[in-house]
């Protein structure tokens, strides 16, 4: 299920459904990557897809579909713009569709979820932190590509929840991939780089490898402590990338779940 935020400029947690558990929830941006301020917010809001800000003016501000100046019958055809969450949620919902047609088996809701906010492209312009709307900008051909690959073959080196492990020596350039499975209903996940000597950075992956440029969580703190925190991870397989950026040894890594 697919869902609009809403247009009460307010948190979404005092709407329904948009409040609901199990539905993919969708702000709408202007033509600029900003929240449009008409739209709903805050923690319940997964992602955010294009709806159109008036202010920006003709054509920009607004998001253009066939219209029909008839009340009972046909009578001209034309294009006639809107704005809203509900001309950002179609996007979204087009999207899942699209998912759906190339992934390998269906796709259940959570992972139809995950996937589209692992994919979501970051906000082009700062938002307001105390208004958030999710975890970017919908991607379609990112989405796509992530349910096309979802499922398929991917080593990593197994961890154990809340089990610290020895990262091996890296030179400079090289990495390693550690995998775990998290059940349903967990509210966090976290992983972990401490202690020993190099420079070390981390990136997150759900059901695909993470990369510099494709991720859902980094970590690029100097030396090798790095932190990655994930809320709410549906269930499945996440895949953190340690890389050295200068030659590390002695560290310790670890992933948790709460």
């Amino acid at each position: 299920m697919v869902v609009a935020a809403g247009n009460d400029n307010g948190n979404v947690a005092g709407h329904s459904p948009a409040s609901c558990a199990n539905v993919v929830t969708v702000g709408a941006t202007g033509y600029s990557g900003q929240r449009a301020s008409y739209s709903n917010y805050g923690d319940g809001v997964d992602l955010a897809a294009p709806g159109g800000a008036g202010s920006e003016g003709v054509p920009n501000g607004y998001i253009w579909s066939t219209v029909n100046s008839g009340t009972s019958t046909p009578v001209a055809d034309a294009y006639g713009g809107m704005t809203g969450t509900s001309m950002a949620t179609p996007h979204v919902t087009g999207i899942v569709a699209l998912m759906q047609s190339v992934a390998a088996q269906p796709l259940t809701p959570s992972v139809v979820e995950a996937l589209l906010k692992a994919s979501a492209r970051a906000f082009p312009v700062k938002q307001d932190t105390g208004k958030p709307l999710g975890a970017g900008i919908v991607d379609a051909a990112a989405a796509v590509e992530r349910a096309r690959s979802y499922g398929q073959p991917l080593s990593g080196r197994p961890l154990t929840d809340n089990i610290a492990e020895s990262l091996p020596p890296l030179a400079s350039g090289q990495s390693v991939i550690y995998v775990i499975e998290v059940p349903a209903g967990k509210s966090s996940l976290e992983f972990s780089s401490y202690g020993g000597r190099g420079t070390l950075v981390a990136y997150a992956g759900f059901e695909s490898e993470p990369l510099a440029t494709a991720n859902i969580g980094a970590s690029t703190r100097p030396g090798t402590n790095q932190i990655i925190t994930l809320k709410s991870p549906a269930a499945g397989h996440y895949y953190f990338k340690v890389a050295a950026s200068a030659d590390a040894s002695g560290v310790t890594v670890r992933a948790r779940t709460l």
